[in-house]
C-alpha cells in the first residue's frame, strides 16, 4: 500500500484513503476518462473498482496475492493514460 500511495502521489492524483490508514484499500480520483481508463486496465489485466459520479473515484483493494510488480503497472497505466 505504500508504494502505491507513493506512487499516486508522485502522479499529483488526490488520495482519499486517510495519511497513516493501515488498510491495504486505497481510494483516489483518477482524473481521467473512466471508460478508457476501463479499458487500458482490462487489457493490462489489472481488476480494480469505480465509484462516485461518474466513476471518478478508482479504488484498489490489495491483496498478499499482489506484488511490487502489479502495483507498478497499475502506475504506469495510470502515468500513460494521461
Amino acid at each position: 500500500a505504500r508504494q502505491l500511495r507513493d506512487g499516486l502521489t508522485r502522479l499529483g492524483l488526490e488520495i482519499w484513503t486517510p495519511k497513516g490508514n493501515r488498510s491495504s484499500i486505497m481510494s483516489f480520483v483518477h482524473g481521467q476518462d473512466p471508460e478508457s481508463l476501463k479499458r487500458l486496465l482490462k487489457e493490462e489485466s489489472i481488476v480494480v473498482t469505480f465509484r462516485e459520479k461518474n466513476a471518478s473515484v478508482m479504488r484498489v483493494s490489495l491483496s498478499m496475492f499482489n506484488n511490487s510488480g502489479d502495483i507498478q503497472r497499475l502506475l504506469d497505466v495510470l502515468e500513460n493514460s494521461v
